[in-house]
């Protein structure tokens, strides 16, 4: 039985580099099989949410605990303040990846985040492997759309890692220091690792759409009853130079630049992506801490709002009755057409069902399948 190994993990160090490391120093000859038994799976540990938990007891338990281990080492931070609580408690249990996360909006989020290839910056690892003697992966310098040291201003070596043996970037015969004098490349390098670190928590799509209409509408964007996103898309393309939107958007085109600006607004994108956020918020905020407080505010008013009185409770329960009853009923007899049926004949019940009680529909549907 070969013994497990963890050193402590650096300061923003992926679980990726901690597991490479930890298996050089367990004594296993494969690293698929030294995960296996750490993970209860292969895994060579890129994903942003799987069991992360099994690493902490062999950590110092003291300080690193599961909570530090996915704020400290994963990805899921980063994605976190964009997605839907509900999205976020599965994300926290998902296994790394694929067709495992499922089609709640974490799967999206997955294949934008588990990027290829690997990148780091030579001068980060030149300087760790003089004070550590090693280098080790970040998790600032694989964010999607990052291709510049926040650091040092060098542009990211892009690598394909190695599976069965994974490298450290030091160990990589690319070892180029080149200069990146793009300020807008550095800035959202810099704008993602804020994004990153901060651990703001998740935040309903609803709440996300509200403030920033809210805030649209009070710079003088809502010209008419709804938001004026091609103008807000025209003073975007006016702060950051074209090319930087082509690497961002896929083209400074205005009108697909109008489309992104519109789907991240209105919270209706798929998948999650904190680059288009992150590019509103600077026209329309100026600041991240200027849109998460205001989103503090909104979801504060919200949980107010929210309070019921013992009528309005009375009367929620029996709405729910309602509408349950009428799903079951017609799941009875048209089965896997159950939703299809309810929103041709009952589109109250049909939206009711869509907004509250998704996951409950599917249990019975899945029930009714087995049965």
């Amino acid at each position: 039985m070969h013994p497990f190994n963890f050193p402590q993990p650096e300061l923003d160090e992926t679980l990726h580099s901690l597991l490479i490391r930890a298996h050089r120093l367990s004594g296993f000859s494969n690293f698929r099989t030294f995960t296996e038994a750490i993970l209860g799976r292969p895994s060579d540990g890129r994903g942003w949410s799987w069991r992360y938990k099994k690493v902490g007891r062999y950590l110092d338990s003291c300080k690193i605990t599961a909570w530090a281990i996915l704020q400290g080492t994963l990805l899921l931070p980063y994605l976190m303040p964009f997605m839907s609580p509900e999205a976020a408690r599965l994300g926290q249990n998902r296994l790394d990846g694929g067709h495992l996360t499922g089609d709640d909006g974490v799967l999206p989020a997955w294949h934008i985040n588990n990027s290829r290839p690997l990148r780091y910056c030579p001068l980060c690892a030149r300087q760790q492997q003089k004070r550590l003697g090693i280098s080790v992966w970040l998790r600032s310098h694989q964010l999607d759309g990052v291709n510049v040291c926040w650091r040092h201003a060098v542009s990211l070596v892009d690598v394909t890692q190695h599976r069965i043996s994974p490298l450290l970037p030091h160990e990589f015969p690319n070892q180029t220091i080149r200069y990146e004098f793009n300020k807008f490349d550095l800035w959202l390098a810099k704008q993602t690792r804020v994004l990153l670190q901060t651990s703001h928590g998740p935040t309903s799509s609803e709440i996300i759409k509200t403030t920033y209409r809210a805030q649209a509408a009070r710079l003088g964007y809502k010209k008419t009853p709804s938001i004026d996103y091609f103008l807000i898309a025209s003073h975007l393309l006016k702060r950051f130079d074209r090319r930087f939107i082509e690497r961002i958007f896929g083209s400074s085109d205005i009108e697909r630049v109008t489309k992104m600006v519109h789907r991240t607004i209105t919270a209706s994108t798929i998948g999650i992506r904190p680059t288009n956020h992150i590019l509103c918020i600077e026209v329309l905020f100026g600041e991240q801490h200027n849109f998460f407080l205001a989103i503090r505010k909104h979801t504060d008013k919200d949980s107010v709002e929210e309070k019921k009185t013992p009528e309005d409770q009375r009367n929620q329960l029996a709405t729910t009755l309602i509408h349950k009853k009428i799903f079951l009923e017609v799941l009875a007899t048209h089965r896997r057409e159950v939703m299809s049926e309810l929103n041709r004949n009952f589109p109250l019940t049909h939206q009711w069902i869509v907004t509250h009680a998704l996951h409950w529909s599917r249990r019975r549907l899945s029930n009714a399948s087995l049965n």
